[in-house]
C-alpha cells in the first residue's frame, strides 16, 4: 500500500481496487508529485477522500505562460511591504502567512500572477522590520514557504484537475507535517495517528510525494545498488523526522504536464551529466595542448 513516484497505474489499481466512496488514501506532499499521484487516482477512477499532508501547505499554482509574458510595470507589494509588516502587531509566521494570501488576491484582482508577487518580495527590508531592527518572528518560515510555493508551479490543465478535486471536497488539503511515527500498519491498510486529539485515520493506501534533502537516498536505482552491496550508505536512506520505509523514495522534483516528477530529475540529470563530461573534456583538452605547448618550448630550449 505504499507508493513512490513513478506511481504504478496497474499496482494502484489492484491495491484500491474494491474502496468505495467512504474510504481513504493519504498523500505525503503537496507538490508536483502529489500532481502526479491525483492524476493516477483520476485516472483509476478512485471514489474515495483523499487527504494530502503538508507541513507548510503550499499548494500547486496554475503557471500561464502568456501571463508572464505580457509586459507590465512589476508587482508592488502592499501588505507584504516592509513599513507595513514594521507596523503590524502579529509578526508570526501565521501572521506573515495571511499577509501573503492577501497579497495574491490583491494581485489577482490586478491582473498579475503569483510568480509576479513572489519576486516582488523584499526579503532584505523584512529582515529589519522586527523589533530594534531584527527579523521578525515568522520571516525564517515564510522564506520557506517562498521556496515551496516558488518551486510549485504546475501548467493549467493540470491546476485545473487539483481545482476540480478540491471543489468537489474529494481531495482534502492538511498543513501537517507527517513523521514516520504518525504512520502504523493496520487492517486493510495503514493508520494515521498523533495528530492533535484526532481519531487515527484508516487509509487504503499511502503516497510518498514528499520531498528530500540532498543526503538522503532519493533513487531507487541508488537504493537498489545499496540493497545489492554495490554502494556505500552512511546512514538512513531518508532522513529522520520524514517518512521512512523500505518501498518509499523521493518521488523527485517539478514535473512538467507530460513528465512525471522522476523523468524529469533523469532528464535535468543527463543534461548536466553531458555538459559535466563535455566542459570536463574541454579541459583535458586544454590542458593536454598547455602540456604541448610546453613541451615544444622546453625542446626549443
Amino acid at each position: 500500500g505504499y507508493f513512490s513516484g513513478v506511481y504504478s497505474v496497474a499496482e494502484v489499481e489492484a491495491a484500491l481496487k474494491g474502496t468505495t466512496a467512504n474510504d481513504n488514501v493519504a498523500i505525503i506532499g503537496t507538490g508536483q508529485s502529489m500532481m502526479d499521484a491525483l492524476a493516477v487516482l483520476d485516472h483509476i477512477g478512485y471514489q474515495g477522500k483523499i487527504h494530502a499532508y503538508s507541513r507548510h501547505g503550499a499548494e500547486p499554482w496554475a503557471f500561464d505562460a502568456e501571463l508572464y509574458r505580457q509586459e507590465r510595470p512589476r508587482y508592488t507589494p502592499l501588505y507584504l511591504d516592509p513599513a507595513q509588516v514594521q507596523k503590524a502587531q502579529d509578526q508570526s509566521f501565521d501572521g506573515l502567512r495571511e499577509r501573503l494570501g492577501h497579497e495574491f488576491r490583491r494581485a489577482k484582482k490586478q491582473g498579475y500572477g503569483i510568480a509576479h508577487v513572489l519576486t516582488a518580495i523584499d526579503f532584505k527590508g523584512l529582515a529589519t522590520t522586527g523589533p530594534d531592527g531584527t527579523a521578525p518572528e515568522g520571516l525564517k518560515n515564510l522564506h520557506e514557504l517562498w521556496e515551496k510555493i516558488y518551486g510549485n508551479p504546475t501548467a493549467p490543465v493540470r491546476h485545473a484537475l487539483l481545482e476540480q478535486y478540491k471543489e468537489s471536497q474529494q481531495l482534502n488539503l492538511v498543513r501537517h507535517e507527517v513523521h514516520a511515527e504518525n504512520i502504523a500498519v493496520a487492517q486493510g491498510g495503514f493508520a494515521l495517528d498523533g495528530f492533535q486529539d484526532e481519531k487515527p485515520l484508516k487509509v487504503s493506501a499511502v503516497f510518498n510525494a514528499a520531498s528530500f534533502g540532498r543526503k538522503a537516498i532519493a533513487s531507487p536505482l541508488l537504493q537498489k545498488a545499496a540493497e545489492d552491496g554495490l554502494l556505500a550508505i552512511d546512514g538512513a536512506a531518508v532522513r529522520p523526522g520524514l517518512q521512512n520505509h523500505p518501498a518509499v523514495f523521493a518521488a523527485g522534483p517539478a514535473v512538467s504536464p507530460d513528465k512525471w516528477g522522476v523523468e524529469t530529475f533523469r532528464d535535468n540529470n543527463a543534461k548536466v551529466s553531458r555538459q559535466s563530461v563535455d566542459q570536463a573534456l574541454g579541459l583535458n583538452l586544454k590542458k593536454q595542448q598547455s602540456a604541448t605547448k610546453e613541451r615544444k618550448h622546453d625542446f626549443k630550449s
